[in-house]
C-alpha cells in the first residue's frame, strides 16, 4: 500500500507541474506526455480503490492495470513523435493495432482461453495476491508482446527523425531521456519473465524479487531522477517551428525563381534582383543559401548555369554550336567565366566533360 501511495503522489506531482507550464505552444505535444502520466496515475489509484471495496473488478485488476499502463505507452509514443516532428502526431494503425491486440486476446483471457498457457509459481505481484496464476501469466505475455511492438516503432522512428529535428535542439539530452525510458522497459521485461515464467526455481526468489523491486522503483522515480529533462519538455514549442516554416517557404520560393523562371539565363542577375523578385531581403537570402545549401550566392547561381549547360549538351547543343557558345547559352557574361566555375563544380573542363561523361 505505501508503494501504490509513493506512485500516486510522484505522478500527481509529475502531472500538475508539467500542467502548469502547458500552453498553445507547445501543447501539440505535452497533452499526449500528460495523458501518458494521468494514465500511470491511474493505475495505483484503481488499485488503491479496489483495496477498501470489494467489486467484480477485483479478478481483472491485472487485466485493467495492464491495458492502462499499455495505452499510457501508446501516448509516450505519440508525445515523443510529436515532439520531434514538431507537430501534433496523428493517431495511426501502429498505435492502435497493439492495443486491439491486448484487448481481443485479454477478452479471450476472461473466458480461461490462453496463448500462454504456462502457470507463474509466485503468489504475488508486489503485495497485490494472484489468484488466477495461469491468467496472470497469460495477460503479462500478451502485455509484453504488445508492448515490445510499440517500443520498436519508437526506436525506428526516433532513431530516423530525431537529427532532422528542428524542434528538439537539446538532441543529446533527450535522446539520453528516450532511450533511458526503453531501457527501464526492457528491464521490466527481464526481471517480470524471470520471476514469473518460471526460468528459476523458488530458490532464487530472495535475488529475483528484490531485484523486480528495484526496477519498479527505478520507474517509480525515473520522472523525478531526470528533473532536466521534465524542464526542458514544456520548452519545445511551436514558435521553433514558425522560424523554420518560415525558412521552408522563402527557400521554396526561391528555387521556383531558379527552377521555374529560370531566372539564372540572366547574365546580369544581381542579388538585388533575386530580392526584389522574390521579396526576401538579401540578408536573408545569404541566410537561406548557407543554411540550406553551404553556397554563397554566386556559386548557388553558377550551380544552376552549369547543370544548366550540361542539359542541353545533352540534347545535342554541341551538335551545331561551338563549345565557345556555351558559357553564354547558359547565364555566364564570360567564357573565361565559365570555364572557372565549371571545372570547380566538375572538376573537369566543360570540353574534356563532353568528352569523358556525355560522348560514347
Amino acid at each position: 500500500m505505501a508503494l501504490k501511495s509513493v506512485l500516486v503522489l510522484v505522478f500527481l506531482i509529475v502531472a500538475v507541474s508539467i500542467f502548469r507550464k502547458r500552453s498553445p505552444k507547445n501543447n501539440f505535444h505535452l497533452d499526449y506526455f500528460l495523458y501518458h502520466i494521468l494514465l500511470l496515475f491511474l493505475i495505483p489509484v484503481l488499485y488503491i480503490f479496489l483495496h477498501y471495496f470489494d467489486t467484480l473488478l477485483d479478478r481483472y485488476y491485472f487485466t485493467v492495470g495492464a491495458g492502462i499502463h499499455l495505452l499510457s505507452f501508446v501516448f509516450m509514443l505519440l508525445h515523443v513523435e510529436s515532439s520531434v516532428k514538431g507537430a501534433k502526431a496523428k493517431v495511426n494503425a501502429h498505435h492502435i493495432i497493439p492495443f486491439i491486440v491486448f484487448l481481443v486476446f485479454a477478452t479471450l483471457d476472461v473466458f480461461n482461453i490462453y496463448i500462454f498457457n504456462h502457470p507463474t509459481a509466485q503468489e504475488l505481484f508486489y503485495d497485490i495476491q494472484i489468484v488466477n496464476p495461469t491468467s496472470f501469466n497469460n495477460i503479462l505475455f500478451i502485455k509484453q508482446i504488445t508492448s515490445a511492438y510499440l517500443y520498436a516503432y519508437l526506436i525506428n522512428s526516433y532513431s530516423k527523425n530525431i537529427k532532422k529535428s528542428a524542434t528538439v535542439k537539446k538532441k543529446n539530452m533527450y535522446t539520453l531521456w528516450v532511450y533511458s525510458y526503453i531501457s527501464l522497459f526492457i528491464l521490466s521485461v527481464l526481471s517480470n519473465a524471470f520471476l514469473f515464467y518460471g526460468f528459476f526455481d523458488a530458490g532464487y526468489n530472495f535475488i529475483l524479487i528484490p531485484v523486480h523491486t528495484a526496477v519498479m522503483i527505478m520507474n517509480i522515480f525515473y520522472f523525478i531522477a531526470t528533473p532536466s529533462a521534465l524542464h526542458y519538455l514544456p520548452l519545445i514549442k511551436v514558435d521553433n517551428i514558425l522560424h523554420v516554416a518560415n525558412e521552408v517557404v522563402n527557400f521554396n520560393r526561391l528555387k521556383a525563381l531558379f527552377e521555374d523562371a529560370q531566372i539564372f539565363l540572366d547574365p546580369s542577375l544581381s542579388l538585388r534582383r533575386v530580392s526584389l523578385e522574390s521579396g526576401i531581403n538579401e540578408i536573408a537570402i545569404r541566410k537561406l543559401l548557407k543554411s540550406n545549401t553551404g553556397l554563397n550566392f554566386n556559386d548557388f547561381v553558377n550551380q544552376y548555369r552549369i547543370e544548366y549547360a550540361i542539359t542541353i549538351m545533352q540534347s545535342g547543343f554541341l551538335d551545331v554550336n561551338l563549345i565557345t557558345t556555351l558559357g553564354e547559352k547558359s547565364g555566364f557574361k564570360s567564357n573565361h567565366t565559365f570555364y572557372r566555375a565549371f571545372k570547380k563544380l566538375k572538376k573537369h573542363t566543360p570540353s574534356n566533360y563532353y568528352k569523358n561523361h556525355l560522348t560514347d
